[in-house]
């Protein structure tokens, strides 16, 4: 039902449960929890930023500031998306792309999985390990797939410009778990786009069997996840009585039954919006949580 409608009865209920509760019983509160997740950041340090894994000794974090940000970890697994700038590729085309993505297999990266699909392309790579104990950059590896596909694609087209966007969406796979999901997320892509009832159907998807286990189970970066920061906002009132309430028009849910504590003289839905917003539960959590990241951030 619409949600007017939803939130009528659901007043109706509440105003009905209530029936008989004196004023001073009917205290309500709205709240509001903010949690700030991520991995622990390093000390602060000059340049670009800070960090967001702490990096083991022996281990090197290497990040692009384009026009998104990128960070690279030795040894982490990537879930990396990048897209055509226009139109879309042909079944010859997403051929020439598809076979790109399995060149680099086991020479420059392991990869997992990859999808060519009309617009886009998915893949779940690792970069592959050098001579002196580092690592191919990620960029350098797309960098090799999309200037070669590009050129390919393009000098048969017999246009010029660019084929993909400039920038990709990378992610570090953080456990096997996440790797499942990604795995499974890119091969129903083109189940999902209605391409094909069966993934096996679809001829531009590929994933080399078996799953080497060692990049399965070692996809995590030890970046597991923990709780930086948590706030609590309360937005205190109570529950009108019926012949006072439901009243005002700026509002949903609960809003227009909601009197405003200390005065119990205004239901949260008559609150002009600058007040609402700057009373309510979700100000008073983000207010907290501000204070929280200003904190993290100076340590």
């Amino acid at each position: 039902m619409p949600r007017a409608e939803r939130d009528a009865l659901n007043n109706e209920r509440v105003l009905r449960e209530l029936e008989g509760v004196p004023p001073e019983q009917r205290t309500a509160r709205f709240v509001c929890v903010m949690a700030l997740a991520g991995v622990e950041p390093p000390p602060k340090a000059g340049g670009i930023g800070v960090s967001p894994v702490r990096v083991p000794i022996g281990e090197r974090l290497t990040t692009s500031r384009r026009n998104l940000p990128h960070w690279q970890r030795g040894g982490s697994t990537y879930f990396v998306t990048f897209r055509v700038a226009r139109g879309e590729l042909s079944e010859s085309e997403r051929e020439i792309a598809l076979q790109s993505c399995q060149f680099i297999h086991a020479k420059r990266a392991w990869v997992s999985i990859a999808v060519v699909m009309p617009d886009h392309v998915h893949l779940l790579l690792k970069p592959m390990r050098l001579p002196d104990g580092g690592w191919l950059s990620l960029s350098s590896i797309l960098h090799s797939v999309k200037s070669f596909t590009a050129h390919r694609i393009q000098k048969l087209r017999g246009a010029h410009g660019a084929l993909w966007q400039g920038e990709s969406y990378d992610r570090i796979v953080r456990d096997a778990d996440e790797f499942d999901e990604k795995f499974e997320y890119i091969r129903l892509n083109p189940v999902r786009r209605g391409l094909v009832e069966e993934p096996r159907d679809y001829r531009f998807l590929w994933a080399p069997e078996p799953v080497p286990v060692a990049h399965r189970r070692d996809a995590h970066a030890t970046l597991a996840p923990k709780l930086l920061a948590r706030s609590r906002g309360i937005f205190e009132g109570r529950i009108g009585l019926p012949v006072e309430v439901p009243r005002g028009g700026n509002g949903f849910g609960y809003d227009p039954i909601f009197l405003v504590a200390p005065g119990f003289e205004r239901t949260s839905a008559e609150l002009p919006p600058d007040e609402k917003n700057r009373r309510s539960h979700r100000a008073a959590a983000a207010e907290l949580m501000v204070e929280s990241i200003s904190r993290l951030r100076a340590s």
